[in-house]
């Protein structure tokens, strides 16, 4: 008889405990600290310096929930990676993703059409493309943007943060909450508006589809066109 891939139990049971939200959130800002004051203290620059200590801090989000999942037995079934009831709601979370973004420029053109200056909330989260990037450094980017970045931000904002908050707050303010936690961590405020509402998005797909996959694939749709966008205008010498 064929083998019936295995699903979630019930969508976003409550697998994470507020002890395990606190030590993962700290683990992570502490983690973010010693990166950032590493590179300043030996005046590290360039892009080497910044891919590899963005991915690093990337492989760290993720080592913390695996961490913290094997400590406390939680399966990578109970994570979130399982089959999703649809795989349609991973392209409506990443088109939805273009829709926020384009209601979010929409509201900035109406608010500077109303006099009211949005320079702080203009610019979008650039990527270090530009006409000297060799095919090794694209190559690399490429692998963190597309692979490293999509998987490991998805599985500590959704999959932890989302699935912990989630298990003690209904779905919009567990959704939102990842999302404003997802915006904050790019460190960029002119990104933080639109980020939190596609991180809330993405997390709903999770809890529409039962899996980390739906928000996994929407994220690494939004970084490939990004990214393929960039090379292109930007990577021509």
């Amino acid at each position: 008889m064929p083998q019936v891939m295995e699903r979630a139990p019930e969508p976003l049971q409550r697998i994470w405990r507020v002890r395990d939200l606190v030590i993962g959130v700290t683990a992570m800002i502490v983690a973010f600290v010693v990166v950032v004051g590493a590179l300043a203290l030996l005046h590290v620059r360039g892009f080497v310096a910044g891919f590899a200590a963005t991915l690093l801090f990337e492989v760290v989000l993720a080592a913390i929930v695996l961490g913290l999942a094997m400590r406390r037995r939680i399966s990578f079934a109970q994570l979130g990676f399982v089959r999703p009831r649809s795989w349609g709601l991973a392209i409506t979370a990443w088109l939805g993703s273009y829709a926020v973004a384009i209601i979010y420029a929409m509201a900035l053109l109406a608010l500077k059409a109303a006099h009211i200056d949005t320079a702080r909330l203009e610019g979008g989260n650039p990527l270090p493309v530009g006409p000297d990037a060799s095919p090794v450094m694209l190559a690399a980017l490429g692998s963190l943007v597309i692979v490293f970045a999509p998987v490991c931000e998805e599985l500590f904002f959704r999959g932890f943060v989302f699935r912990g908050v989630r298990g003690f707050a209904p779905l919009f303010a567990a959704a939102l909450i990842s999302g404003l936690g997802f915006a904050v961590f790019h460190a960029n405020l002119a990104v933080v508006i639109p980020y939190a509402f596609i991180g809330a998005l993405f997390a709903w797909s999770v809890e529409s589809s039962g899996s980390l996959w739906t928000s996994i694939v929407a994220h690494t749709l939004v970084n490939t066109l990004s990214f393929a966008v960039s090379v292109a205008v930007f990577a021509r010498p």
